[in-house]
């Protein structure tokens, strides 16, 4: 903790910090799963700007055809690889 008593009153600090935070993605999902989690590592003061892009493939087996259009409709969720009984989505 730094404690300013006299003008000016600036404090300058230098250094970095990371976060980690779980996400979880809740489904309306008839089968499994009900959810998708994931873990999201925040990095601060690293540089003044960080652009990070993570993607995360998932794999369904055997979705009901209610889900699969579910999928398909979501702006942020492709098809990666489509098989019988299976199928890989690409959250962006």
């Amino acid at each position: 903790i730094t404690v300013c008593y006299k003008e000016p009153y600036k404090v300058v600090e230098s250094g970095y910090a990371g976060f980690t935070f779980p996400i979880e993605i809740h489904l309306r999902n008839d089968g499994y799963p009900k959810s998708i989690r994931f873990e999201y590592t925040l990095f601060l003061g690293v540089k003044d700007w960080v652009e990070y892009d993570r993607t995360e493939l998932v794999l369904f087996e055997n979705p009901s055809v209610r889900f699969y259009e579910k999928l398909l409709k979501a702006t942020t969720v492709s098809i990666w690889l489509s098989m019988p009984g299976y199928i890989l989505f690409k959250f962006i």
